[in-house]
């Protein structure tokens, strides 16, 4: 029985050795490995990487890595409310788009981790399908974001991954 599997590795902006080790590894076991891409800093150089990698499947990280959290609080780029934040996703999601195409699978993935819930609720309405955090209660506070947005993982690569 194949198990379901989630691969994500975070910050990419650029073409790297170790970037080069991930998707040989990737290539090596068939199985896609999703790219938390870095929008405001993302390289054309990482756009032709990805190209020819069959199974590398950029995101959308948030746009640009910065810590936006009260003093105190945990880092956060998207994770309190700030008047910037939803057109900062709107670009992000374009940026990439340029840079990758159909290649681009819309989800947002917030540096961090940690996204506030009315930013999240924001996301199916600048485009995007998906959503991957790690957030205690937002399914709970934001079920139509959960049930609207729902996909199957499993189009994006050659096994199935979920």
């Amino acid at each position: 029985m194949p198990l379901p599997l989630w691969w994500r590795d975070d910050d990419a902006t650029r073409d790297t050795m170790a970037l080069q080790r991930l998707l040989g590894v990737s290539e090596g076991l068939d199985i896609p490995v999703h790219l938390a891409v870095i929008p405001r800093p993302a390289t054309a150089d990482l756009a032709a990487v990805i190209k020819d990698a069959p199974g590398a499947v950029p995101l959308v990280h948030g746009w640009a890595h910065e810590n936006h959290a009260p003093d105190g609080q945990k880092k956060a780029e998207f994770g309190h409310p700030r008047a910037a934040a939803i057109d900062e996703a709107r670009s992000g999601l374009r940026r990439l788009k340029s840079l990758f195409g159909a290649r681009l699978l819309p989800m947002f993935v917030p540096p961090w981790n940690r996204i506030d819930p009315d930013i999240a609720n924001a996301l199916p309405h600048l485009g995007y399908t998906a959503l991957s955090t790690y957030t205690p209660g937002l399914r709970a506070k934001r079920r139509d974001w959960y049930r609207s947005t729902r996909m199957s993982i499993r189009s994006t690569g050659k096994r199935a991954v979920g």
